[in-house]
């Protein structure tokens, strides 16, 4: 009989990502590695991996052990996860070739070695990660096993970003910033760094000034737009978090799917979703929409995307669409 399959979790930031993974989690025969590509990795200490959970700040996230905990056996003497490098974090957003370009051979070696640890304790490995959507081709090639990709209602992502922002963590935010601003060789993200240098300056440390948020939210659809239709390419399954929260008959389907190709009886039952209110509201909402659209059409262009493909992106339009309409009556009543 074949081995089981390893299980990737493939998510934007602020996508219910770690409520999936803790799902993972909870089953017997799993070791499920969450944040693959996190930046605290780099320095990561037996102390801090057992004492960093879902309570130690605003995250809304559901209750589970620490975070880290898997990556205990792999941790250095002087702290640091083995065969991690920070570069592999938002630097590595993207292979040198885009989209479709190889997982360098450093990032391979370090995910393989989560594999061999989890594959060691005769349990089948779950890796996840919110910094992966640009690479997912490359990691399904490099390392074959079952690949899902977790999207979650734009609108609704972007509130958190922005809520999170409000409640002084601006880290989603910035990392929107320095995905765009960071040369590479993508072509939809130069034209990202051309819409926001041209309607915000070229000076990237002002770029989240309140006066651009406009400009930032329009970007932020360009690119989770163009990434997850690159990302429904690259997966064997989408999983959509808000209509998890809302439909149980489509969760029990990504359940029967998600068993027949890993194996695992994962239980999505619990999904909740938030509608949080961004800090900072747009101020021409229809405009934005607009050059959200365009954008949208651009990356299809880029993407040679087939009808299928454009169907998803303009349906993850459409239902930001409705879901800033639904909020914005909601505070109107």
């Amino acid at each position: 009989m074949s081995a089981a399959p390893p299980v990737f979790l493939h998510s934007g930031f602020r996508t219910s990502s770690t409520w999936l993974w803790s799902r993972f989690r909870l089953l017997p025969g799993t070791c499920c590695f969450n944040e693959i590509y996190n930046e605290e990795l780099r320095d990561l200490t037996a102390a801090r991996a057992q004492g960093w959970s879902y309570d130690g700040w605003e995250s809304h996230h559901p209750e589970t052990a620490p975070y880290f905990l898997e990556f205990l056996p792999l941790l250095r003497p002087g702290g640091g996860v083995m065969g991690y490098d920070i570069a592999m974090s938002l630097p590595g957003f993207l292979p040198e070739g885009g989209l479709n370009g190889p997982l360098p051979d450093g990032e391979a070696v370090y995910l393989q070695g989560l594999l061999a640890l989890a594959a060691g304790r005769g349990r089948q490995a779950v890796l996840s990660s919110t910094r992966s959507l640009g690479r997912m081709a490359a990691m399904r090639k490099a390392l074959g096993g079952v690949h899902l990709f977790l999207y979650r209602d734009l609108w609704r992502q972007w509130a958190s970003f922005s809520w999170q922002q409000g409640n002084g963590n601006a880290y989603f935010v910035q990392a929107l910033i320095t995905l765009i601003a960071q040369d590479g060789p993508d072509s939809f993200f130069r034209l990202l760094r051309l819409y926001m240098a041209s309607h915000c300056g070229r000076v990237v440390g002002a770029w989240d000034a309140p006066e651009h948020n406009d400009a930032l939210f329009i970007v932020f659809c360009g690119l989770h737009l163009y990434l997850s239709m690159a990302a429904r390419r690259a997966a064997h399954l989408c999983l959509d978090a808000s209509r998890l929260a809302a439909d149980a008959a489509y969760a029990a389907a990504m359940e029967a799917e998600i068993g027949r190709l890993s194996g695992l009886p994962v239980d999505l039952s619990g999904a909740v979703s938030r509608c949080q209110q961004p800090a900072r509201p747009l101020l021409r909402p229809e405009q934005a929409w607009r050059q959200a659209d365009l954008l949208l059409r651009a990356a299809l262009s880029v993407l040679k995307a087939d009808d299928d493909t454009a169907a998803f992106g303009a349906a993850l339009l459409r239902q930001a669409q409705e879901s800033f309409s639904a909020s914005s009556a909601g505070l109107a009543g």
